[in-house]
């Protein structure tokens, strides 16, 4: 959802908690109806919805191995507003319970948490330098902000996935 349907989305609300309480005053407008409140707003469900995950997630995660990934020398993750990725490879459901499917994150710009193939496996392994670049460009392609110890990261990034604004 962007920027416009997220105001569209607070107006539709303000007008049902008008209809069903009172008018909001011109302060409280201005308190709902500016760029950086709705950016907070976007944040805001954003952690609750990743601090909530369902028991399904959950389950699923816990019958996965638990698998690090390191980069190469001179490689290294993007942090980014959703970070997350699940691979889903050829032939395998899009289920996370899907023992094919994998759900990877960056807990280090250098290492990768990534749940995989079977229950009780910790395993670590040494990435290629593809696996750092598509993750990157998938992680920013989708995420409103991304951000990297490397400025020539990000902007190599920025310039993969044509983005040219600052």
């Amino acid at each position: 959802m962007g920027i416009e349907e997220s105001f569209a989305a607070i107006k539709g609300e303000i007008s049902q908690f008008e209809a069903d309480f009172r008018p909001l005053t011109q302060k409280e407008r201005g308190h709902f109806f500016n760029v950086q409140a709705v950016r907070r707003f976007r944040q805001s469900a954003r952690v609750r919805s990743l601090s909530s995950a369902s028991k399904k997630v959950v389950g699923a995660l816990l019958g996965k191995g638990l698998y690090f990934g390191l980069t190469p020398p001179n490689k290294a993750f993007i942090v980014a507003s959703h970070p997350v990725l699940k691979i889903i490879p050829t032939g395998a459901s899009k289920e996370l319970n899907d023992p094919m499917v994998e759900a990877w994150l960056p807990i280090h710009p250098n290492i990768v948490l990534a749940f995989a193939g079977s229950e009780f496996q910790q395993i670590i392994v040494q990435l290629t330098e593809k696996h750092v670049r598509d993750y990157n460009i998938v992680v920013a392609r989708r995420s409103t902000e991304f951000a990297s110890t490397s400025l020539a990261l990000v902007n190599s990034i920025k310039r993969h996935c044509g983005l040219h604004r600052g």
